[in-house]
């Protein structure tokens, strides 16, 4: 079939808008049937806030480590300098 415009999820044609899965039409509605669309971005993850607040949780502790390491790390060269 021949669409006027085509994406991964929807495609439009002179019949209606096809719903696509795969690439292959699962649903066609006809314009008649359509009373109003609306088109807006949508986040790809639904807990967006918990992942951003665990991410900053593991790269906060990654610098307090990198630090700890860094400070134990010095205390045990001067003790062997000694």
């Amino acid at each position: 079939m021949e669409y006027i415009f085509e994406s991964d999820f929807f495609a439009i044609s002179d019949q209606g808008i096809h719903l696509l899965r795969n690439r292959y039409n699962y649903k066609t509605l006809d314009f008649k049937e359509i009373e109003q669309v609306i088109l807006e971005e949508g986040k790809l993850v639904n807990n967006w806030i918990l992942l951003y607040t665990i991410g900053l949780i593991a790269v906060g502790f990654a610098v307090f480590y990198s630090f700890e390491c860094l400070m134990i790390q010095k205390s045990l060269t001067s003790i062997w300098k000694k």
